[in-house]
């Protein structure tokens, strides 16, 4: 990580999800909903580790120091890039698999979506996240508010990135779509 950070000028971090955490997830009503099998077993990201960056499109050569390193690509999730869901959260993820097998989750955002996230983005996810389906409906005027935000915050932030690379947005996916046929 250290060294990508040097290379590349980003700035990167580990973390252990907090056991509490990975429990709450186990459990979360909306993934269990889709999800009904999903166990502890099923997380990946009890052990992750992101690296902020200015411009996705340096992300083929910085993977391709992960590579050097013996680590091996597992699942590539880059849709959530220019196609969020519901909250409107934008990271290109990948799911590797280490040197001594074990599984990782690395999430790459954009620096105005990191910024954002911190600034007040996951709060507002966080206020929502383990609500069962019964207690959403009953407050579903405040909740579908809270994601029209979210969604609106992550959007001007991603709009402010991909203008401060000097690209349009449909020329942003296309130079990323390109970037990524090469990963």
């Amino acid at each position: 990580i250290e060294r990508i950070d040097k290379k590349f000028g980003t700035k990167s971090g580990d973390n252990i999800k907090d056991l509490s955490k990975v429990t709450q997830k186990a459990k979360r009503p909306s993934i269990l909903a889709k999800k009904p099998w999903y166990n502890v077993s099923h997380i990946r990201d009890s052990y992750r580790f992101k690296t902020v960056i200015d411009d996705f499109r340096d992300v083929p050569s910085i993977f391709d120091e992960l590579l050097a390193e013996g680590i091996d690509l597992v699942k590539i999730d880059t849709n959530k890039l220019f196609e969020p869901k519901e909250w409107g959260w934008r990271i290109i993820a990948f799911d590797l698999r280490m040197p001594n097998g074990q599984l990782v989750e690395w999430y790459i955002p954009l620096k105005e979506l990191e910024i954002e996230k911190k600034k007040r983005g996951h709060a507002l996810f966080e206020e929502w996240r383990n609500k069962t389906r019964e207690e959403l409906l009953k407050e579903k005027d405040s909740y579908f508010k809270a994601i029209a935000k979210s969604y609106r915050n992550y959007q001007d932030a991603f709009n402010s990135a991909v203008q401060r690379i000097n690209l349009s947005p449909e020329e942003a996916e296309a130079s990323w779509r390109s970037a990524e046929s090469s990963l």
